[in-house]
Order: C-alpha cells, then structure tokens, then sequence
C-alpha cells in the first residue's frame, strides 16, 4: 500500500453557473471507492482551497498478489453547490497512478474536461505527494513499459539534421494503464464469424492505445493474425459497453456473455473489441476421460493445472459441439470401446502428468504444499493460455512431441521447467495490471470529448530529455513552404503581380495568410473595400500563375450582394486588374462550387455570388458541389457501409453512402477548370461560401493536374501548406470537434482520395506512392502534429515553438513513400472521370477490416514490413519477424522504415538501401526487382 497526499489548491476561470454571475464550486476527489469533499467557496469563480486529503491507494506494479482493489486514476470532480435544485456539474479531470513519482509534484495546472458535447472550461491547480515503501526501482511505470516494449517497432521517426533523427513518440510516452491478456477483435458490425482475434497486452498512455500481440513472440501457435497497432488518441470517435450474444464461442471454457466488453470505433475506419479474458466455464474431466488441457485463470480462483493423460499428439482435438455452447476437448475415437483400448495402451509408457488437483491428491502425488505452490505458479506467469492450450493439443505441433519425449520419469517436471521449454523468451515476472476494462472505458471517454482540447502534439516537446529537445529544435517542417519562393517559382512579371503585407497582423483577413500575391496598382484602401464586400473578408487573391500562357488561378469567398444586389467597386476593380494582367486575353472565367439554388439562398441570407453583368469580361458557373453537412453524412454511411457483415447488399449500399459520386463530382469539376485554362486560355476565379472547404479542394485538383512540380514529394507539401494551412481550411473543426459536431467533414479525406485515384490513373506520374497519402490522412487525425490542429495560419503560428510540424516526421524517411516508378511528366494531366473507373480507397477504407484480413489482403503500401512473396529456390530470405534492424545500415525499422527482402541475397534491409532493381534470370526474375547496393553491383559486373 502507498498514502497519496492530494493538495487542492485553487481553480481559474470557472465558468459562470449561477444568475449572479458567479459560482459556488467544491470538488469532490475520488480513489476507488474512496471520496473526500472540498469546502465550497462562496460566489467566485477563481476559488482557492489549499486543502490537503490523503489516500490509501494500491496498484498492481507494487502489490500485485494483494487483494485489494487497485487504484490507476484518480479522479477530481469540480460541482457548482445548488441550495435550491440539484448540485450542477462543471467539469472533472482524471490524474493516471503509473505517471506519478516518488517525489512530490510540483503545483500543476490540470484543465478541466467534459463528459459530453457541452463545453468546459477552467484549470485546477493540484500538487501531489506518493509514499510508497515498496516501490519498484522501474517506477514509474511509463519507464519499464518503454525500455522493454516500445522502444522497438512502434515508433515514428522526426528528421532533424541530416542524418540525426528522434523517435517518436518515444521518451515522451507515459503509460497510464497496463491490461493483460485481453481478448481483441476487428469484426464487422454485428458479424463474429469473421473477426480478426487474438490475444493481446493492452497499453494505454498519453499518446495513443497500444495493442501489442503476445503469441506470435513467445508461443509455437501457427497462422495467427498479428495484430499488433497503436490507436492514437485523437481517432478515437466513440466508446462504449456491449451485450455480446452468449453462444458466440472464442476458446474453450470461455463464456463470452458474462464478460466485459468495450467497443471502440475510431475516424479511421477501425471497430475494435476489447474482453477481458477470465475463464468462467472449465470443463470437466470426469465427463470427459479425455486428454485434457485447463486454461490457466489469471485471477487464481480456481488451482488446476495443465494435462490430464497425455497420449500421442493425435488423440485429441479442438472442436465445437453442435448445440452452440462453448468448445470442448473431445477425443478423436469412433467409440468408448476404441478409446478405453487405447488408453490401456498407453498406460504402461506412464505417460500421465499433470492433471487436477483433485486427482493428484487422491493419487498421493502432490506430497507437500510446496509442491502444490509450484504448480500454482503456473497460473501466474502463464502469458497466452489460450494458445497454449493449442500448442498442447495441436497434433501437429513438434514442440510437444519434443517435450513428450523429454518427459520419463512418472512424475512432472517442476511448472518453471515447462514454462522455459515453451517459453524460451519469457522475461521474469512483470508488473502486470488488473483488467478492468471499466478503467479503460473511464479513460477513453475522456480522451473522446477532451483530448481535442489537449492534444498530444503539446505534450511532446514538454516531456522529452533536454538533449533531444535541443535535436528537435533544429527541425525545420513549419518552414517548408515561402510565399516568396513560391512567386520566385512562378515566374510571375513584377509589374502584373506583387506581394501584399498589410495583412501581417492578420486584421485584413483573419483566417487568411499574413502574405498575399496581389495584382500590381491595388492598394490597401481597394483591398479593405472588397475584404468588406467578401464572405470572412476573404478577398481574390492569387494562388497559381501559368508562366507560359499567362493565365492564372485566383481565390476567395463569395460576395455579399445581398437580397438588395450591394455592390462594391473596390472589389470590382481588384478583379478588372487582375484580368488586365494578361496582354492578350482577359477573359475571367468565375467557378461557384456550390449549385445555383444554393447560391440563391444565401442572397436570401445577405450572401450570394458575383453579378456578371458589372464584371467586365467574366462568365459564372456553378459546380453543384454539396456542402460539408452532405459530405458528413455520405463519410458516416460509408463507416456502417465498410463494417456491414458480408453477404449484405455490399454494392447497393455503397451506391447509398454517394461517396464514390462525390469523388467523381470533385475531379470532374476540377478536370473542366482545367480544360478552360489549357485549352481555352482563360484565367479562372474559384470560390464556394466561405471560401475554406470546396474552394481548397478545387484549388489543389487544378494545380496537381497542370504543375508537375506539385506532383512531387516537395511540391505535394508546399500544395498542402499554401492551399490548406496558409488559407484556412478549418482542421480543427472539420476533424471533429466535440463541442461542434455539426462542423465535421470529410474534406481534407476526400482531396487525398481523388490524389490516390489520379496515382492509380497515372502510376508513374507521381513521385510518391500511396504510403504517403496514408500516412497524411492517419497524422491528419491523431493530433500528434501541430500542423492540423488549429483553423488558421494565425492560429498555427502561436503553436509553432510548441509542436511539431507534420512533415518532420512523413519526410523522416523518403525512401518509403518514393514511387521508384516515377517519371517525370510536363503534360497536363486528364483523368477519366466515370465510376467505371473510379474504385473505393481500399488501402485507407479496408485496412482494418478483418474479411480482408483473413484473406491475407495486406498490401505493399500499408503493411508495415513487406509481405512475405515466395522465394527462389537458391535464396534463403531471412524471417523478417526476428530481425528489427536494417542489415545493411543498421537503422532500427520503425512505421514509415519499412523492411524489405534483397531478391538476390535474401537479407532484410531498408528502403534507402534496397533502391536498386535489376533482372535475375538465374533466379526466375525476368523484370527488375528489388535488390541491395551489393547484389546490384555483382549483377553489373557479371553477365546475368
């Protein structure tokens, strides 16, 4: 046991609760089952407590054979004191156990969180005090869990000179929760029979939730799904308790309906269960006479051990009975008759071991109770008895026939003998944490309405080392992109375009960027009319300039005519000159995104679209784009589409979701633009409501299929920092912001599904590959990065020295996302535009999901070592489960380091040292494959 010293010492801005303007706020902290309640401060809403509170709290990793109940957060719960109706609630904010150390912490201010959409607001500042005698020397638990586990394979990597990477999140990642021998499935909606399970170790910190396969390290189990993966948190879209059909059978002796189970669904189309695996039903050996192997109980309520007799490997089987109930081990004999005379057979080998309790004492074997602790001690260390149980049973298992021939004497070796032969890599006994996934759940649903309001990103350069953060300080992702080497690029006359400063302090256009490409002869007086005249005040500005045609692509939001068709001539004049930029057509031609009776709503609203009649020399289309709100129900449609059983009216309902449509709207409204300006020669101003959504989205299209430069890795960055971070693509809101629901949508998913659609169309065309668009639309979600996190370029320049840029991590290894097939194109591309052609992101849509799973379907781009092709006799390739280092470099393999196989030595090495491709007819490549440095240096100087 350990005293925990809480000291509640004040609280800032509460929120107002009461009519007098002010609020009577206590807070209640909670341990278990264990309260203590503040005194309330009358009418303010900066209370100051200074309130000590002590608690007697246990936690696995220092008493983890205690019986008491195990404290891993603890909670503070802030209420506003009510004489006449019920006590209202304010907010509450959880503190993990794992986290704390032996010293005292320092007064820390924690923000207050919400248990639904509503708002919260408001700090409390709380300092903390743990003794605990028997604390572990691995203390805190963040430390352990690291060293031994994350360190290694589930990390990013962050670029910063040169060679000098960091890992991410690494030393800054805190373990929180720590869930053993938890049940996990990647299943459809409703459908069990084709969900992906395992057995898994659960971690949850303060970056994301781990799942950490266990068999497929320590046990002999064959064609096991690795499920190994991490959940970010900021993915995480809801959580909650299921009821679970109780003839559903998992293993034996496993009764899944008296269980918990929490099911998690995340933005990137992932549906995970969690269960905790307990045993609730055992079967019986007396009705059985069979061989028999026991799952081991982690909660040690019932002492039994591993095998009743134990014959040869062909005697016993895993199957399921027919009336539905769970699994049982029967014998694979015809008759009672066949399997007594076997059995008389077998006896004189004095095969039997190991068998219950209650039998080893009737037959005298168990002669002292340290015998009987020993073999208690399996239940403890066991770490997978399901597969175990398998092992045992599995007659093809050599493993078993081995120990069998082992085993002579009547008597059975000591359970730490049988645990080291089928264990050979089982480490000592660990702290391992009560599976309570009530914990879990508590936590979860904190992190699903709070984490937007802290996100992960923050937490990074806050926790890391000195030494690295001096490493990270060099990293130079927020600095990418420069107006001025954009315009330099473009080629644009000085005399036609220049740019424009006077929105540095953003005042101009808050949601603009602080720089913007003007036409020559405009001023800040002509600006600030049509700012004034423009939805946002977001005024046409230029974005992309064609050096050889002269032509451009202009932006903003749509005028505000009104109902009373107002005019501005500031804003006419601003767009006169930019069309006179041009010497020998000034042709404008204006895109509206949205339909015609949208439009002509919002004229209704005081909004509306531009009067062509009173600008010269322009003509107006409409697009017919939905809005955000449309976009948000066909990406929800699509999420209960993708994890429907199979066998439903898969096609049918993904006509339903419209998403395939919409993919085809948007690239055949960007396609059309781009006719106008490559054969028509006109320029072009394109626009929507706001000018952040469907503009972005068009904008981005048009450039990608007519500037092979944005069709690079660097290009494709810079697009996305001018288009979609310098102008103000609302990330913060269109991801999912708790508190404005209504603001989410799919547009940022929806410009990376129509680049991956134009990669399919135009394989060589692109110098990335779809490893890339993964990685953008997974970091996109998980909040870890500064990049997406706010609305505006004002907003991202305050988060700037507190965060890290995206791209500092996506481009940490280039190697990966390179399409080596690539070649450079200055053609303007023509995509066909048909849902003939047009296919489902099935890397992004599909990754998760457990048909395509148990089918094998994992591709190249996705996996995160390469699939395993057969190889050529003559070439042993090495297993790429044991090797975690490249073997040309030594760089440690991380989630964008993928490994890849020499084809012509079979070693595992990196995607920078495996970038050479040759033929190997002696091998029966005919085409250039993948090969090393060396293998392609011998191909060149041998005739192959």
């Amino acid at each position: 046991m350990a005293t925990l010293t809480v000291t509640l010492l004040r609280a800032t801005n509460l929120p107002i609760m009461d009519v007098n303007g002010k609020a009577d706020p206590y807070c209640v902290i909670r341990c278990n089952k264990c309260k203590h309640r503040s005194s309330v401060i009358k009418t303010t809403l900066n209370p100051v407590w200074n309130e000590s509170f002590k608690f007697e709290i246990s936690h696995p990793c220092w008493n983890p054979d205690s019986n008491a109940d195990h404290t891993h957060f603890v909670i503070f719960d802030l209420w506003d004191e009510d004489t006449l109706k019920e006590d209202e609630f304010i907010g509450y904010f959880m503190i993990p156990v794992a986290c704390m150390g032996e010293s005292k912490i320092a007064s820390k201010k924690y923000k207050l969180g919400r248990r639904s959409n509503d708002k919260a607001q408001g700090a409390v500042y709380v300092s903390i005090n743990l003794d605990c005698p028997s604390l572990p020397s691995s203390w805190p638990l963040h430390k352990w869990i690291y060293n031994k586990t994350l360190s290694a394979g589930l990390q990013l990597s962050v670029r910063c000179l040169l060679e000098d990477q960091v890992h991410f999140p690494g030393a800054a990642e805190r373990v929180e929760l720590y869930l053993d021998n938890i049940l996990v499935e990647i299943r459809s909606e409703g459908e069990i029979k084709e969900s992906v399970r395992a057995i898994a170790t659960v971690i949850l910190t303060n970056f994301r939730l781990i799942i950490l396969h266990r068999s497929h390290r320590d046990l002999c189990v064959e064609n096991e799904n690795n499920i190994t993966m991490d959940i970010p948190l900021g993915v995480l879209w809801s959580v909650e308790g299921i009821k679970s059909d109780n003839k559903t059978v998992f293993f034996s002796g496993f009764d899944r309906d008296k269980k918990e189970t929490l099911l998690i669904r995340c933005y990137d189309f992932r549906s995970i269960c969690l269960t905790n695996f307990g045993v609730t039903k055992v079967p019986d050996p007396t009705q059985l006479n069979m061989s028999l192997v026991s799952p081991v109980d982690p909660q040690h309520q019932s002492p039994y051990v591993l095998i009743d007799n134990i014959c040869t490997a062909n005697e016993s089987k895993y199957v399921n009975n027919d009336s539905g109930e769970n699994a049982d081990y029967v014998s694979n004999y015809s008759s009672i008759a066949d399997e007594s005379a076997a059995r008389k057979e077998i006896e004189p080998h004095k095969r039997k071991r190991a068998i219950w309790y209650s039998q080893l004492a009737e037959r005298n074997e168990i002669t002292s109770e340290s015998d009987q602790s020993q073999y208690e001690s399996v239940d403890e260390h066991l770490p997978d008895y399901p597969n175990f149980t398998n092992c045992l049973a599995n007659s093809s298992n050599n493993m078993f026939k081995r120990y069998m021939k082992k085993i002579a004497s009547p008597r059975m070796e000591p359970p730490s003998q049988l645990l080291k032969f089928f264990y050979p890599n089982l480490p000592a006994k660990i702290p391992v944490c009560s599976s309570d996934l009530d914990v879990l759940k508590s936590r979860l649903e904190f992190h699903v309405f709070n984490h937007a309001d802290n996100p992960a990103a923050f937490q990074y350069l806050k926790l890391l080392p000195s030494d690295l953060k001096n490493k990270i300080s060099k990293c130079k992702g927020w600095n990418l992109y420069d107006v001025r080497k954009e315009l330099k690029r473009f080629e644009i006359p000085i005399d036609k375009f220049y740019i424009f400063e006077g929105n540095s302090d953003y005042k101009l256009c808050p949601t603009y960027p602080s720089l913007l490409i003007m036409p020559s002869g405009i001023d800040f007086e002509l600006i600030e009319q049509s700012s004034q005249f423009r939805s946002k005040q977001r005024v046409p500005t230029l974005v992309w300039y064609n050096s050889k045609q002269g032509n451009f692509i202009l932006r903003s939001a749509q005028p505000l005519p009104g109902f009373m068709s107002h005019t501005s001539a500031g804003d006419e004049i601003l767009v006169q000159t930019a069309c006179t930029a041009r010497k020998m057509d000034d042709k404008l031609h204006i895109y509206d995104a949205r339909s015609s009776m949208a439009a002509g709503g919002n004229k209704l609203m005081g909004k509306g679209t531009e009067d062509v009649t009173r600008y010269k020399n322009c003509t107006l289309d409409y697009l017919d784009i939905p809005n955000i709100h449309t976009m948000r129900e066909s990406i929800d449609k699509l999420y209960q589409t993708c994890f429907m059983p199979d066998g439903s009216k898969w096609l049918s309902q993904l006509e339903n979701t419209q998403w395939l449509n919409y993919i085809v709207l948007l690239l055949k409204s960007a396609n059309g633009i781009v006719y106008e300006m490559s054969v028509k020669n006109s320029s072009v101003l394109i626009h929507c409501s706001d000018g952040w959504d469907r503009t972005t989205q068009l904008t981005s299209m048009c450039q990608i299929l007519m500037d092979p430069f944005y069709r690079t890795v660097d290009g494709f960055v810079i697009l996305i920092e001018k288009e979609w971070l310098s102008f103000g693509h609302k990330f913060e809101d269109r991801l999912g912001y708790p508190s404005l629901p209504n603001e989410r949508s799919p547009i940022f998913l929806q410009f990376l599904d129509c680049v991956w659609q134009l990669t399919r169309q135009y394989p060589s065309a692109f110098e990335f590959n779809s490893l890339f668009l993964l990685h953008i639309a997974d970091n996109a979600y998980s909040r870890w990065f500064g990049s997406f996190l706010r609305n505006t370029q004002h907003e991202n320049s305050k988060i700037r020295e507190e965060t890290l840029s995206i791209w500092d991590c996506v481009l940490a290894d280039v190697d990966s996302i390179i399409n080596w097939d690539y070649e450079k194109r200055e053609n303007v591309l023509k995509p066909v535009c048909s849902l003939k052609v047009i296919k489902l992101w099935e890397e992004y849509f599909f990754r998760y999901d457990p048909t395509q799973w148990n089918s094998g379907y994992v591709t190249e781009e996705i996996s995160q070592s390469n699939p395993q092709p057969v190889p050529n006799k003559g070439v042993v390739w090495e297993d790429d489960k044991t090797i975690n280092k490249c073997q040309k470099c030594g760089l440690v393999f991380t989630t964008i380091r993928r490994k890849h196989h020499c084809r012509a030595c079979g070693q595992i090495i990196c995607g920078r040292c495996s970038n050479k491709s040759c033929v190997l007819p002696q091998l029966d490549y005919h085409s250039p494959v993948r090969v090393c440095g060396d293998c392609f240096a011998k191909s060149n100087s041998v005739d192959v």
